[in-house]
């Protein structure tokens, strides 16, 4: 399919795959509305379009296509989240606050990448599209991308980044079928979800492990977690 949207950016990976970015679901409306007209509702423009019109402050949207020698081979929304320091501090703050600490705050400010969506649960990220492009090279793909954010995500110490991260490691492995890495992820997942005491995070977690562990044939131990 060729693609004449706009483009914002295009990154090249390496001599075999290349990354195109762009800013909006406007930008790249023709290709989106093909590619996922048997997808669910959440892949989908009209999706996007809502989104993009009530995004929380701080949280911007962006889509990619992935290329490999010029050909479209997947598909992935992005968010791109923004971290002020001097946000981050206002709850801490105290009287004895040194200005040297609120003057570096005022310097510090990160923006995380996520690909996929932080605000709804579920496999919504990469979306392969290439005939024959093997179902190891799709997992292998994701996984190293979703590594890569956890390891972002934790030189930040942005702890509901790490559970979502895990998350999604844990249900990719989950389709992989590999059912006891998909169980370390997922507890890693929970445990991070529950000590910052994030509600949605900690029930979608339960649900995929309760899942998970009736995959593994430990049917008594996921109605635990599924009820």
């Amino acid at each position: 399919m060729k693609i004449k949207e706009r483009i914002e950016k295009r990154l090249k990976l390496d001599n075999r795959f290349t990354i195109d970015l762009f800013n909006t679901i406007e930008d790249v409306t023709e290709f989106w509305l093909e590619a996922t007209k048997e997808e669910d509702i959440f892949l989908s423009v009209e999706y996007f379009r809502s989104l993009e019109a009530c995004l929380p402050k701080g949280l911007s949207q962006k889509y990619a296509l992935l290329y490999e020698q010029g050909e479209v081979i997947a598909y992935f929304p992005i968010q791109v989240s923004e971290f002020q320091a001097q946000e981050s501090i206002k709850n801490t703050e105290s009287k004895d606050s040194s200005t040297l600490r609120k003057s570096i705050a005022k310097c510090v400010k990160i923006n995380g990448l996520v690909a996929g969506n932080m605000i709804v649960s579920g496999e919504y990220m990469f979306r392969f599209i290439k005939n024959g492009f093997s179902d190891k090279e799709k997992f292998e793909k994701a996984i190293e991308y979703l590594e890569k954010g956890l390891a972002i995500s934790i030189d930040m110490g942005a702890k509901s980044r790490q559970g979502q991260f895990l998350y999604n490691l844990g249900t990719t492995y989950y389709q992989k079928g590999e059912y006891d890495l998909a169980k370390s992820k997922l507890e890693e997942a929970l445990a991070i979800y529950q000590e910052i005491q994030e509600k949605t995070g900690v029930a979608k977690t339960c649900l995929q492990l309760g899942e998970n562990f009736v995959a593994m044939g430990e049917g008594a131990k996921g109605l635990e977690f599924l009820l």
